[in-house]
């Protein structure tokens, strides 16, 4: 990869948000919340300054807050990334209750070539996610009724879905550089709230790749 220049080994977090979002039917006191299959919602499908359609949040620009991708699938500044694990974090914008319905019926696929092909890492039960929101207080937003906050496995960094072969995601240019992680709901997820007003179900979350990336770089960098 060099041609005389440095080569520079780093750990970088390469991170994006995606959003679910329950249709809400009926009226007080019964409200119906539904999530039903549809297109995935794919993780690393857009940049910082691009739309959130393809995250499942259409008419919304991507910051810093989701995404550290400078353009959508690609990797950063030329590197090469050894992707060793990943990561799903509900964030504290999620409704626990929707997210304890939902996970068992999501999907988590890997693609390094824009969704054509992927590789199946399970449901989303399957794939924890430590250091994001664990039991504690919380509340529904879709119930109002106070329930606790919910994370996806124990509040461990090293908490994640292992890939211990490693899948090399090129720069790029080369084969394999257009990553791509997609959550789809494969089943339909209903359930009743009891209450007197309710707003549409959302599950918020963060994929995190746990991964060591290679560049041509000067070492402070």
């Amino acid at each position: 990869m060099s041609d005389g220049a440095t080569l520079i080994r780093k750990d970088l977090a390469y991170f994006s948000h995606v959003r679910l979002t329950a249709t809400q039917s009926g009226s007080t006191p019964n409200f119906i919340q539904t999530m039903a299959p549809s297109n995935p919602v794919r993780a690393f499908g857009y940049a910082k300054g691009d739309d959130m359609t393809a995250a499942g949040r259409a008419s919304t620009t991507a910051t810093e807050c989701d995404t550290n991708l400078q353009n959508k699938g690609e990797t950063l500044d030329g590197e090469d990334v050894l992707i060793t694990g990943v990561k799903l974090q509900p964030t504290g914008e999620s409704d626990p209750f929707f997210i304890s319905k939902l996970f068992r019926n999501l999907s988590v696929k890997i693609s390094l070539n824009g969704g054509d092909r992927a590789m199946l890492l399970g449901n989303a039960e399957m794939v924890p996610g430590g250091c994001g929101f664990f039991v504690g207080p919380g509340v529904s937003t879709s119930s109002g009724l106070a329930v606790p906050s919910i994370g996806n496995g124990w509040p461990d960094d090293a908490n994640y879905y292992p890939i211990p072969s490693g899948i090399l995601w090129q720069r790029k240019g080369k084969t394999d550089s257009s990553l791509v992680v997609l959550i789809n709901v494969e089943r339909t997820v209903t359930y009743t709230v009891n209450n007197a007003s309710s707003v549409a179900a959302v599950a918020d979350l963060r994929v995190q790749l746990v991964c060591t990336s290679v560049a041509d770089r000067s070492p402070n960098l």
